[in-house]
């Protein structure tokens, strides 16, 4: 999923538990797509400057809190936790966003097209707190949720695109092991940022690191430690 190029990856609106499990995963020939969208979108981003990147931003924030009980069926559903809980969850993410374009912290990374992978637990404020500052310095994302989790970050992607973030900077690809090795492995990316310390994240960091990229590892109490 990328902004209005939904002819990749679309999901299904109708998820039942096993619908969710079959989402489709990226091929091969379309890894280098989706780095082409996304490249095109770190050109698209860093043009408009940074003070339009904080009000794009900032449409992005009020439409995820108009949209909370939307996101959080999404989560619910992922992750098979009460409603209730998720609904507390996307509202504490929502709070950090808040918090994150108040303060306007520097990114912790240099401008370029970064890799997100994500664990199968829930990683909430913890994924504001990676996504942002990084976004908002001018750099690009490609994110590479758990293969079992996939429909929140999808949810996510969509609703950036229709709050009026450009094609291309907040990107989804589902995929395995192997996607996110691929994707890392392409000399257009810059580096990865592993939320949570499941044996995916942590590998993806320890991966970009072996190629000599940068890497972030956000666990879920931790500080975060860049390499």
């Amino acid at each position: 999923i990328s902004g209005s190029n939904r002819r990749i990856h679309r999901l299904d609106p109708q998820f039942a538990d096993a619908g969710r499990r079959a989402v489709p995963l990226a091929d091969p020939d379309e890894i280098d797509e989706f780095v082409r969208l996304a490249a095109e979108g770190l050109a698209r981003w860093m043009a408009i400057g940074a003070e339009a990147r904080v009000r794009r931003a900032r449409s992005v924030h009020a439409e995820s809190e108009a949209r909370t009980f939307e996101l959080a069926e999404a989560l619910a559903d992922d992750f098979g936790i009460p409603c209730e809980v998720a609904v507390r969850s996307i509202r504490n993410t929502n709070a950090r966003f808040a918090e994150i374009l108040a303060d306007r912290r520097p990114s912790p990374l240099p401008l370029g097209l970064y890799v997100i992978a994500t664990g199968p637990a829930r990683a909430g404020a913890h994924f504001a707190e990676a996504v942002w500052p990084v976004l908002l310095a001018g750099s690009v994302l490609i994110v590479n949720p758990a293969p079992d989790a996939p429909r929140t970050m999808s949810a996510l992607a969509l609703m950036a695109s229709s709050a009026g973030l450009p094609d291309g900077v907040f990107n989804v690809v589902h995929g395995d092991e192997w996607s996110t090795m691929s994707l890392l492995s392409h000399p257009s990316i810059a580096g990865a940022i592993g939320i949570g310390a499941s044996p995916r994240t942590l590998s993806a960091a320890g991966f970009a690191e072996g190629l000599g990229k940068r890497s972030i590892s956000l666990q879920v109490h931790d500080e975060i430690a860049v390499t």
